[in-house]
């Protein structure tokens, strides 16, 4: 138990000096991945778009923040390599892009997804994610330390999760009004598991939905979208913008 409360001590004073920077993740990608498709539409071209000019809101609205890509172009990225390149960067925030699909193309909206810490399967798949990613399995005192870790940042994750869906209702209601804001979510996903920051998976929208998908493909829509997104970011960096100062 000493030794878990020390790799959380540890783990508190990381988060101090953790470097100011930002991770957008674009969902999929590469020749094996392509998401959700439709026709020649394709998951992994929209949210590789949409993060190469959210990458910008964000750097407008954080000019002291670094915004880093696990993918800039499109490449076969696997989820391992993702939490990696998230974990070696250290940032404050991780926002993975997603376009949604389903059979029933009356769904629509916008949701968001944290990490869901109560599910009977989670210790589980901790250990199984980690396996996966550091190539050893855990201790028991690595999963309490571990498992202490993560429901801290989890927690910030949720407030991360909940202002990005209500921020860019505001900001879309005055010309976007029919946009549909659906509900924060949780899942045990391996790529929220395995990142050791506040992160949340951002379902931008149905694929399989005619009205989403003519907005996913408007530049102007996109533009506010993303610009709303960015916004969130920002407000929840807030007490980290105001230390800086």
């Amino acid at each position: 138990m000493m030794f878990a409360t020390q790799s959380l001590l540890l783990f508190l004073f990381r988060m101090v000096l953790t470097t100011h920077c930002v991770v957008v993740d674009a969902g999929h990608g590469g020749d094996h991945d392509a998401g959700a498709t439709l026709g020649t539409i394709k998951e992994k071209t929209l949210t590789l778009t949409m993060a190469n000019e959210l990458r910008e809101q964000l750097l407008q609205q954080l000019p002291h923040y670094q915004v880093v890509m696990p993918r800039g172009t499109d490449r076969d990225v696997s989820l391992g390599e993702r939490i990696r390149f998230a974990n070696q960067h250290d940032c404050e925030a991780f926002i993975s892009l997603h376009v949604n699909s389903s059979r029933n193309a009356q769904l629509s909206g916008i949701e968001t997804f944290y990490l869901d810490t109560f599910k009977s399967r989670f210790q589980q798949r901790l250990r199984e994610t980690f396996m996966r990613i550091e190539g050893h399995r855990l201790s028991v005192t690595d999963l309490i330390a571990r498992e202490l870790e993560i429901k801290t940042v989890t927690q910030q994750s949720g407030e991360l999760a909940v202002r990005m869906l209500k921020t860019v209702h505001r900001e879309l209601a005055s010309e976007y009004a029919g946009v549909r804001i659906n509900s924060v979510k949780r899942d045990i996903f391996e790529l929220l598991l395995g990142v050791r920051m506040p992160a949340i998976l951002v379902e931008a929208g149905y694929l399989s939905n005619e009205n989403d998908r003519q907005r996913l493909q408007n530049t102007h829509y996109r533009h506010l979208l993303e610009k709303a997104m960015a916004l969130a970011v920002k407000e929840f960096l807030q007490p980290s913008l105001s230390k800086m100062q």
